[in-house]
């Protein structure tokens, strides 16, 4: 499924507002390519000897693809951790200049219809929305890997919401509310490669190209259990 946000006007500066002393080294970034990546996970079991994460997945895909990638990662529990990594301009991750050349902020955790759900306390729709302000300055997609934070009616509404609030050239995740870790690893690591392998242009101005051969790799991301979805401008 693609949605495109027809009545956003982008009007995006790529100069952030200064950050003291930094502000030289974030310029620097501005506007290029990199292939970079944040992850903020949650636990996926709350069994402390499981160590389930996509991290090594993600962090490996250097090697799948021959071209090097970076790849940051953080664990996050509850809502007020989600917002003192990610609230601009005080957010932890906003300290370091090399957040400006992320081009892709992973999210992972379990998820409802509703809210992203953590083992201390959940973070809704509208906690998202508001933290993900910020991500307007520099090229990126962020990518959800929870089930169903997109479904139905107001699921749309809200990836529509995201888009035009982070500012980010696109957002994925799922609409289905039965999707496997394994299956949506297999998607995102497809995604990530597709994106960080595009010849024909600029990837962000080819979203859409993208997605679609995700889907022709992966069939199964197209069922209604699993709904891959990208909403763009």
């Amino acid at each position: 499924m693609i949605t495109l946000f027809d009545d956003y006007t982008s009007n995006q500066n790529l100069s952030p507002q200064p950050i003291d002393e930094v502000e030289k080294t974030i310029q620097e970034y501005i506007g290029i390519f990199q292939r970079r990546v944040f992850i903020l996970e949650s636990y996926w079991e709350p069994h402390i000897f499981n160590n389930k994460s996509v991290y090594p997945f993600i962090s490996s895909l250097k090697d799948l693809i021959t071209e090097d990638v970076v790849v940051g990662h953080r664990f996050f529990d509850s809502s007020e951790s989600f917002k003192n990594y990610l609230k601009y301009p005080g957010g932890l991750i906003w300290q370091f200049p090399e957040t400006f050349a992320t081009t892709v902020f992973m999210f992972e955790s379990h998820a409802t219809p509703n809210e992203m759900t953590l083992p201390l306390n959940n973070v809704s729709r509208s906690e998202i929305i508001e933290n993900c302000r910020g991500f307007y300055q520099f090229p990126n997609i962020l990518v959800f890997g929870g089930c169903g934070l997109f479904n139905g009616k107001e699921g749309k509404k809200f990836g529509n919401s995201l888009v035009r609030e982070s500012g980010s050239k696109g957002v994925f995740g799922f609409s289905g509310t039965q999707v496997s870790f394994i299956a949506g690893t297999i998607i995102e690591i497809l995604l990530l490669s597709h994106l960080f392998l595009f010849e024909d242009g600029d990837p962000f101005n080819n979203l859409t190209e993208i997605f679609e051969r995700v889907i022709r790799d992966f069939p199964l991301a197209a069922t209604e259990e699993v709904g891959f979805t990208l909403f763009q401008e």
